[in-house]
C-alpha cells in the first residue's frame, strides 16, 4: 500500500514541476517578446 502513495507523490509532483516550468517558460517568453518590442520601438 505505501509504494502506491509513493508512486501517486511522485507522479503528482512531477506534474507540479512540469506546470510551473510551462507557465515561468511562458512568461519568460512574453517578457522577451516585450523587451523586443521595446528595443525596436527606441531604435
Amino acid at each position: 500500500m505505501p509504494q502506491k502513495y509513493l508512486l501517486f507523490g511522485l507522479v503528482v509532483i512531477c506534474f507540479t514541476i512540469l506546470l510551473l516550468t510551462w507557465m515561468v517558460r511562458d512568461s519568460l517568453c512574453e517578457l522577451q517578446r516585450s523587451r523586443e518590442i521595446l528595443s525596436w520601438w527606441h531604435s
